[in-house]
């Protein structure tokens, strides 16, 4: 990437990350101004706070409940921002946001937002049943399972971010990081560096596609295929998006995102060289023939550094552990018959 597109990576001013943080247990630190904000999100599952380029988007069952942006020039304020289309009454939802405050620059501001976000939801959620987005809403269950669940910390994997989009190119579901959950992994002491993990979620079997010669299949596996073979070429745009994430991680880590991690103290430096890209897929049906015709296809595809794996469900959950993500051939000695009877 370009110095300009170091500009647009994802990341808050320091300013704005101590304004998401809690104050420490013994007062030496006030806690910040949208404290609250980030203690809402830990307890309530259908939420996740995403950090952007020095703003924050709040995703609600896929969508945006609350996009909140550092106003240029202007200490610890913010600008709120919610999508009206999501409102079947349009004038109704704006003659709502027009009663709260434009700016938020103290607590009272703050609050005014949150005590609506109930109202905002029931608002989504009239929108969803005519404009379903399953895919991200199933994003933000394999977020939840994997960071905040109870069995977080268990898991060989977390996420780093969702909708990932650096406009050159990297368009990304999900990106994670693999660090194994055992002892040593955890501790660092192994040889073996945690792995930066591309992931995308296919819901249903008419998202998988077909050949990528198809252009009504613009979003099927063998598409994401090329496109990962078409960034993941370039060395540059390797070494920077990792320098982005590992920076993205370690600020999501210290505003307590990630409490799977919260009793390993260790802080990674560097990934490994090897990425994997690795396609999630939720229900499909073993009727269809369409996966048959994609992992056939993708077996033409070769990324130097790169891995194409599929991750299968661990007994119906969103929790992902690395022995139930496989390579391509692992995938399909464990899951052929399934696969091509179909």
């Amino acid at each position: 990437m370009s110095n300009e597109g170091d500009k647009k990576s994802r990341c808050l001013s320091e300013q704005f990350r101590q304004d998401l943080m809690g104050g420490d247990k013994k007062g030496n630190k006030e806690e910040g101004l949208l404290f609250p904000l980030t203690s809402l999100v830990k307890k309530d599952h259908s939420l996740s706070l995403e950090i952007r380029n020095n703003y924050i988007n709040i995703y609600y069952r896929g969508g945006s409940l609350l996009k909140l942006s550092a106003v240029k020039n202007k200490k610890h304020t913010y600008k709120p921002f919610f999508e009206i289309k999501y409102g079947r009454n349009e004038v109704e939802v704006d003659t709502l946001i027009k009663k709260l405050p434009p700016q938020i620059s103290s607590r009272g501001d703050f609050e005014r937002w949150l005590d609506n976000f109930t109202r905002l939801k029931s608002v989504m959620d009239s929108w969803f049943i005519d404009n379903p987005k399953k895919e991200r809403e199933f994003q933000q269950m394999v977020v939840w399972e994997n960071n905040n669940s109870s069995i977080a910390g268990s898991t060989d994997y977390f996420i780093i971010d969702i909708e990932y989009d650096n406009r050159n190119g990297g368009r990304f579901d999900m990106v994670a990081i693999q660090w194994d959950s055992d002892t040593t992994a955890r501790k660092l002491q192994s040889k073996d560096l945690p792995k930066l993990c591309f992931i995308e979620m296919k819901y249903g079997d008419a998202a998988l596609g077909g050949k990528s010669t198809s252009n009504q299949n613009k979003s099927g596996i063998v598409q994401h295929a090329e496109q990962w073979e078409k960034y993941f070429l370039q060395d540059e745009k390797k070494k920077n998006i990792k320098k982005e994430m590992l920076k993205l991680f370690q600020q999501k880590w210290d505003l307590g995102l990630i409490p799977g991690l919260k009793s390993d103290p260790k802080r990674i430096k560097s990934f490994s060289n090897e990425i994997d890209c690795i396609f999630l897929i939720a229900n499909h049906d073993p009727s269809s023939r369409k996966l048959k015709e994609s992992i056939l296809e993708l077996e033409k595809i070769e990324i130097p550094g790169v891995i194409i794996k599929f991750c299968a469900s661990n007994f119906m959950g969103y929790g992902l552990f690395k022995e139930n993500v496989f390579k391509i051939d692992e995938f399909q000695k464990r899951y052929g018959k399934q696969i091509f009877n179909g």
